[in-house]
C-alpha cells in the first residue's frame, strides 16, 4: 500500500492522504472518486473525454502499467559535463485515459514546484500514449517531447529456462 500526501494547486501540503493499494489492478471506489473529483474540478470538456476508469478494453493481464498509475516524484541525476554532476526534481504523472483503452502519462523536469527556483536550460515536458492493441496484445505507443516524436509496440517478452 501507499500512502500519497495531497497539495493544493500550489504545491502545497493540505494536511490530507490518499491511500492506493496494490494487487489485482482493480482501483476502490476512492479511484473513482479522486477521478470524479477530478473531473468536477476540471470542468472541461476535453478532461472529462479523456480521462477514465479501468474498464474491460485492457485485459487484466495485459494491464502492465496499472502500478504506475498516480502521481509520482522523481529525481533526476546526470553529468552534462565531465565533474558537473546535477539533481532535477521531476514529476511523472499516469492516467487512464480514452474509456479505459490506453494509459497515457506525462513527465514533467523540473518539477512545477521548483522550476521557478531552479530553471534548467534543458527543460522537458513530454508524454506518452499506450493504447493496448487487442488483435495483437501488445501495446502500440507513442512518445513525444519538444522536437522528438517516435512510435514503438510494446509486447511482454518471457524468457524460460
Amino acid at each position: 500500500m501507499e500512502i500519497w500526501d495531497l497539495y493544493d494547486r500550489n504545491g502545497k501540503r493540505t494536511g490530507k492522504t490518499w491511500e492506493r493499494s496494490f494487487g489485482g489492478h482493480k482501483h476502490n471506489d476512492r479511484y473513482k472518486d479522486l477521478i470524479d473529483r477530478i473531473r468536477a474540478k476540471l470542468n472541461n470538456s476535453f478532461s472529462n473525454a479523456l480521462l477514465s476508469e479501468k474498464t474491460d478494453k485492457i485485459p487484466d493481464e495485459y494491464d502492465w502499467f496499472a502500478g504506475l498509475i498516480g502521481d509520482w516524484d522523481c529525481d533526476y541525476y546526470d553529468e552534462p559535463e565531465p565533474g558537473m554532476k546535477r539533481h532535477v526534481k521531476g514529476e511523472w504523472i499516469f492516467r487512464r485515459i480514452l474509456e479505459g483503452a490506453g494509459i497515457q502519462d506525462i513527465f514533467i523536469f523540473p518539477s512545477r514546484a521548483t522550476k521557478e527556483k531552479e530553471p534548467q536550460p534543458d527543460a522537458e515536458y513530454g508524454t506518452s500514449l499506450r493504447m493496448f492493441n487487442k488483435a495483437q496484445s501488445c501495446y502500440d505507443v507513442v512518445y513525444t517531447c519538444d522536437h522528438v516524436m517516435k512510435r514503438l509496440i510494446c509486447s511482454l517478452i518471457v524468457l524460460d529456462g
